[in-house]
């Protein structure tokens, strides 16, 4: 794992045990994502919503047990390549961090019996989208 982070780029590198295929799955998928992209917490539900293809719209949000919601991001796809790459813009909703979209850019890179994941969060305000607690679950998911 290598974290580069500039005062508005952020870049994340993991390396997985899982195929390209299974982790863009795992980036696209409503099910998957509500399996990894909110920390689980016993009282709380994931919700994802994805139309995966350029122009496309996404949001995935964090249910609290009475209902109300406690975080939500959302964006537009930019780029979809499936295995090898996404693009998204990038806002939270809930609450409401961002004065503006910023970019997102996931590729996966196979290395034979790994995948090295590459996060590249940009035009970053002064937030922390905590992309290596989200990478964590991401990778528990085929440890």
């Amino acid at each position: 794992m290598s974290t580069l982070s500039t005062v508005n780029r952020l870049v994340i590198t993991r390396h997985c045990m899982a195929s390209r295929e299974q982790l863009f799955r795992g980036w696209t998928e409503p099910e998957q994502l509500q399996r990894w992209f909110f920390a689980a917490q016993p009282d709380a539900t994931a919700h994802a919503d994805v139309d995966v293809r350029t122009g496309g719209h996404y949001h995935v949000s964090l249910y609290g047990s009475n209902g109300a919601v406690i975080y939500t991001v959302r964006g537009i796809y930019q780029e979809v390549t499936p295995p090898a790459r996404l693009v998204f813009s990038w806002r939270w909703e809930v609450p409401p961090l961002d004065e503006a979209d910023t970019l997102v850019t996931v590729e996966f890179r196979d290395l034979g019996e790994r995948t090295e994941v590459i996060v590249t969060h940009e035009c970053l305000p002064d937030q922390n989208p905590c992309w290596d607690a989200r990478l964590d679950r991401l990778e528990q998911l085929w440890a």
